[in-house]
Parts: structure tokens; sequence; C-alpha cells
């Protein structure tokens, strides 16, 4: 990255994107390698602050948008405008909007949901997927059903929708996942079991995918411990870089 690229700040933004005007934040040179956050529930963009910066410092051009509800220019009125269709919609179309052919892709908690449903939409724009805290679908709706039941109702119901839970969560999918995972997980979180990550790790390995999953014993659903914080970005970068090598079977490009 030249001097003159070097990222001064993280950027307030505006984007528009379908008929919404989203607000963000954003770090890095705009020709880098474009890398989208999603933050969690009830978080907003600033949650990735730490990462947009070590992102825009290593020359990425790093993007985590205020998702639908948290910004005043994304914000329907009607409950039923917030389901899970609508909300995945908003994030391909925040993608068409800054023009991000391809892009890396990483999310948390709610984010990490929504994470998992666009790669799985869009195989051939996501070049890799980092999600933290959010092993699968189902994972997600039965830690939501016992602490926020509005949220798990955007997900599906957990008896009546549980053979669609159970077919789109990349636990029965690991197969068809065709781009490199990073997982992390707290060993203590109490929303999502940990063993739901175990069983992810379980189903990548007997389908030969390339994946990573790193668990902190001493965390739970959100990490607060500044040497795993640290651990994480360190491996965010590392995994990005290591993807952007032909060697790994991607080929590098900055759009």
């Amino acid at each position: 990255m030249a001097a003159g690229d070097v990222p001064r700040a993280i950027d307030r933004i505006e984007i528009e994107a379908g008929n919404f005007r989203f607000t963000g934040r954003a770090c890095g040179p705009n020709n880098g390698r474009r890398v989208l956050c999603l933050h969690g529930f009830p978080q907003t963009s600033w949650a990735w602050r730490d990462q947009l910066w070590a992102l825009g410092h290593a020359g990425y051009r790093a993007v985590a948008p205020d998702q639908r509800g948290y910004c005043s220019g994304a914000r329907p009125s009607e409950t039923s405008h917030y389901g899970t269709e609508y909300l995945i919609g908003d994030v391909i179309a925040l993608a068409d909007s800054m023009e991000m052919e391809r892009f890396d892709l990483v999310g948390h908690d709610w984010g990490g949901f929504l994470a998992w449903m666009v790669a799985e939409r869009l195989p051939d724009r996501v070049r890799s997927l980092s999600v933290v805290s959010t092993p699968h679908p189902l994972a997600l709706q039965d830690a939501l059903a016992g602490g926020d039941p509005e949220q798990a109702a955007r997900i599906g119901d957990p008896v009546d929708d549980r053979d669609q839970l159970i077919a789109t969560s990349p636990v029965s999918r690991a197969a068809d996942i065709s781009v490199p995972l990073l997982l992390f997980h707290g060993r203590q979180d109490a929303r999502v079991p940990v063993h739901h990550a175990e069983a992810l790790a379980a189903a990548l390995e007997q389908a030969g995918q390339r994946y990573k999953l790193t668990i902190y014993s001493d965390e739970g659903h959100r990490y607060a411990r500044p040497q795993n914080v640290v651990d994480c970005r360190a491996q965010c970068l590392e995994f990005l870089l290591t993807n952007l090598r032909v060697g790994a079977g991607l080929v590098a490009e900055s759009g």
C-alpha cells in the first residue's frame, strides 16, 4: 500500500441500496480487496471498529454497514419486513451498490447467520467466509428461542421449520461449501453451545473441506479478553492474506 493510501481514520459512510440509505463504517484504500463485515444483535457497525482499522491498515477496503433497523434510513415500520429474506437481500444489495463483484465475508452472531446464507446464495462472489459464534442456522435458532423468541421467529419455528433448518444448515451441506472457512467459538458460550461448532467441524472434516476452527476456552458469545481479541484479529488478517495467493486455490485480485 502506497504511503498516500494509508487510511487516517475509520470513515462514516452512507450507502444507497435497494430503497434504503444505510449508514456504516469503512477503512482502507478504495482499490483494496473488499471485505464486508456484518454485525450481530443488538450491535452496529461500531462493533467492528478494531477489525476495520486492522484490515484497512493491511491494505484492504473493509466495510461494516449498519443493517436494517439499525439506521434511520433503513428502518421499515412493518415487523414483517425484517424477515430473513429481506435481510439477505439487503446484504446482496449493499454488495451490488458498492460494486463488490467479489468479496470476503465476515459475520458475528445474527450477522454470522446472514453470512452463511449469503455465501450459500453467492458462491461465485464470496471468496472466503469468516464466522464468529454462529456455527449454523439451526444452532442459532435454538439459541435465540431461549432468550429472544422474536429474533428466533425470523429464522424459523424450531418444530414446524426444523426440516428446512436442518436442510439449509452447513452441517448438512458441508460437501457443497466452496470457499475456505475460518471459524471462532467460545467454549463458555451460553447462547450457542460449543458442540454446534464441533459438529460443523466434524462435518467439514468428513467432507474434506478447507477450514480452521479456534475455540477460546475462556470466552462466551462475545469475546472480552484482550489476548483473544488480538488473536482473533491476527488470524483473520492471516486468513485473508493467505487466500490472496493463487497457491491457496483462489485468484488474487483487488476488486
